[in-house]
């Protein structure tokens, strides 16, 4: 007999994470490489607001001042030795790390300006619930973009201009080495 899990039963997650500090000796150094090329594919405008979705250790969440001026960064896990390990790595204001279920976020509909999810929904048990959530926290005309494990692609998922899946930006794999 199978068990089948709903969006009510399933966990968060499958993604065991117990150490931060050994996920980014083995994972840190690729996403740090990725989350530069997911804000570009996606872009940041100054004044904005984002949301960082299975935020992780923080690698892309503290990627965007980077691009823009941006006034907020709010990164959500379910992780919380993840969570603790990104709050230790900045006293800046504009960051802030909670713990939430990507799949029924804390926030009011429109709260932010761009949505991004770095190699995480992989690891979510409901995607679409996931997805529907990033759609209806952000904006209208704002949007939602993801990357995917694998062949490292990345895809607007919510938002205008219409969803769309291509190559990393100006051809780059930041998989591959270099």
């Amino acid at each position: 007999m199978s068990t089948a899990f709903g969006p009510k039963t399933a966990p968060p997650s499958v993604f065991p994470a117990h150490d931060a500090a050994a996920y980014e000796r083995i994972m840190g150094r690729w996403s740090r490489r990725l989350a530069p090329l997911l804000i570009e594919f996606g872009g940041v405008d100054d004044g904005d607001r984002i949301l960082d979705v299975g935020c992780g250790t923080g690698n892309l969440s503290y990627a965007p001042p980077e691009a823009a001026k941006v006034a907020a960064v709010t990164g959500i896990d379910q992780a919380e030795v993840f969570l603790a390990y990104a709050r230790k790595l900045s006293n800046d204001p504009r960051f802030s790390f909670q713990h939430a279920d990507a799949r029924a976020l804390p926030f009011v509909d429109g709260s932010f300006d761009r949505a991004f999810s770095m190699l995480a929904l992989s690891f979510i048990t409901d995607i679409e619930h996931a997805v529907a959530e990033m759609r209806r926290v952000v904006r209208p005309g704002r949007t939602g973009d993801c990357s995917s494990m694998g062949p490292c692609r990345f895809f607007r998922c919510c938002g205008t201009p219409q969803p769309r899946s291509l190559e990393p930006p100006n051809g780059r794999a930041p998989c591959s080495r270099r």
